[in-house]
Parts: structure tokens; sequence; C-alpha cells
């Protein structure tokens, strides 16, 4: 097969896939299974003389790709009892999932909020100075994020265009235009981690931010996560000597910033075992700090 054919054989499967996306009875257990069928029975009829090794990858590839779109499309939307994380908000712009906890998105992948840097007007400006200046009234606000593709999957994708950020005022924020190389836009293979960045230009005096994740581009279902940390129960922690601040619960997370023996930093989440506090850069770890309240009061923000 040429490589000419494979690519008119994506162009057929991925056809067949999206089909489903209009067709809600197609998510039916046996239409479903009946549509990943055609999908393998097309493939093999193309496939019955293949002797060129790229073309053969090429199609299965595009296989792959037909398959896990109509997954996909199929897919719920995540809820409370899919993300399993009824005390952490139920994932609406009334009660989003609160910030730093690991929201399954129903996709194939888990979001999770790493980091937020508000004012980023300079971090911007650095980046390129053609970068547009934000008005007297505005801010630029930086959100990492981690995305954990599942282990069942062969690879999970996403972008910058399915996020957008409302605050109190009620104004949609979408990523700028802006000159921005680590902005979100990942493919990551099953079982592995990749972080990204969303930037937003915001209205300075907005407040109670939130992050929407649109699954589909197409429908109005949207995933909504907290896109700030809440002061609400928090924890003041002491360094007992010098230690790392880290990007994640875990000596094997990289190091972000640090802690001096003194320094004082507010703690708002907890690992399930409390070994790890989460403060607004990241997690540092409990065994050297003196705390004064209780960590079994904060939320859990990660679990394994």
């Amino acid at each position: 097969m040429s490589l000419r054919l494979s690519i008119l054989l994506l162009f057929l499967l991925l056809n067949a896939g999206l089909v489903v996306a209009q067709e809600d009875e197609s998510c039916a257990a046996d239409d479903l299974n009946a549509r990943i069928n055609t999908l393998i029975s097309t493939y093999q009829e193309q496939q019955a003389n293949q002797i060129d090794d790229n073309a053969a990858y090429e199609s299965a590839s595009a296989l792959t790709v037909a398959i896990n779109g109509l997954l996909d499309a199929c897919a719920p939307v995540a809820t409370v009892e899919d993300a399993g994380r009824t005390d952490l908000g139920s994932g609406t712009l009334d009660d989003p999932f609160a910030f730093g906890s690991q929201v399954d998105t129903g996709k194939g992948f888990t979001l999770r909020i790493t980091g937020v840097t508000r004012p980023a007007d300079t971090i911007i400006q650095n980046i390129n100075p053609f970068n547009d200046a934000p008005l007297p009234d505005e801010n630029y606000i930086i959100l990492r994020l981690e995305v954990l593709c599942h282990a069942d999957r062969i690879r999970c994708d996403t972008s910058y265009l399915h996020y957008e950020m409302v605050g109190d005022r009620g104004l949609i924020y979408t990523f700028p235009y802006l000159v921005y190389p680590n902005r979100l836009n990942l493919r990551v293979l099953g079982g592995q981690r990749a972080e990204g960045d969303l930037v937003f230009r915001i209205k300075r005096n907005d407040s109670n931010l939130r992050l929407i994740f649109r699954p589909d581009l197409f429908r109005d279902t949207m995933i909504v996560l907290a896109g700030e940390l809440s002061l609400e129960n928090r924890i003041l922690a002491t360094a007992n000597a010098d230690l790392n601040v880290r990007r994640g619960p875990g000596t094997d997370y990289p190091v972000d910033a640090g802690l001096s023996e003194g320094e004082q930093v507010f703690v708002v989440g907890r690992t399930a075992d409390s070994l790890w506090l989460q403060t607004g850069d990241g997690w540092i770890s409990r065994d050297i700090l003196t705390l004064d309240g209780d960590p079994e009061t904060l939320p859990v923000t990660f679990q394994q």
C-alpha cells in the first residue's frame, strides 16, 4: 500500500469514528463494539496485500487514532463518582474541584494544577518583548498543569484550546495571542506524566478564579477546577532547616524553589498519609516542619 492510500485510510477511519460524536445511541455497548469491529475489518481489508513497512505503520497508527477517537466520543464526562473525590468538589462552576486535586476527565487522563503565578506580567514580557503588555486594570496569570495519561491508553492529547478561565466578574478568559514556548500542547504516552502552562490575561481585581476544561469543543460539557488556592483552611508551617519545595509530593519530583531555616509558609493541602504538604509554590516534606495546627484537617489534594 502506498503512503497516499494510508492517508486515505486514515481519513476513512477518522470519519467512521467521528460519526459517533453525532449519534448518542451509537455509544451503547453493542453499537460501540460493532463500530470498532468495522474499523478493524476495514483495516484488515486494506492490509491484505501490504508489503511496505512504512505504509503498514501509518495504517496501524490510523486505526489506533480512529479507535481512540471513538472511545473518547463515548467516554462519560468526569463526575464526582468518576473522580472519587466527593470531599473536594463536584467539578461545577458553583462547586469546582479543589485546587491541586487530581481530576479524572473521563477522557483517559487526569488533570492537576501544580502551580500558579499571579501576577506574571514580568515573565510574559521577558519571554518576548513583543508580547502585549496588560492594560492598567489587567495582569497575566500562569497555571502549571500536569496531565497523567492512564496506563490502559496508547496516548492522550490535550491543548490550551480546551481551557478557559472565569472569575466572579463573569468574564470568560481564553489563552491570549502571545509567544510562550511552554504553553500546554501535550501528547502523553499511556502511563506517563507531562506538564504544560496555561496563560490568561485577566482583570486585576477578579477573584475566585476557576479553570474550565471543555472535553469536547463542540458541546457544552465542562469540568471546573479551582484556579487558586483556598485560604479558608490553612496551617502555618515553619521550616526547621533549609528544605526543597518540589513540584509534587516526593523526592522523585523536581525542585522548583526552597525554604530557608526559620522561614514560614502556609500549607493548604496534603497527601493521604500527611507526609507531604502543599503550599502555593509546591510540596514540602512534613518531617522538617513545625506546624501551627493539625495537618489531618487539611484536604487531601494528591492521591496515587
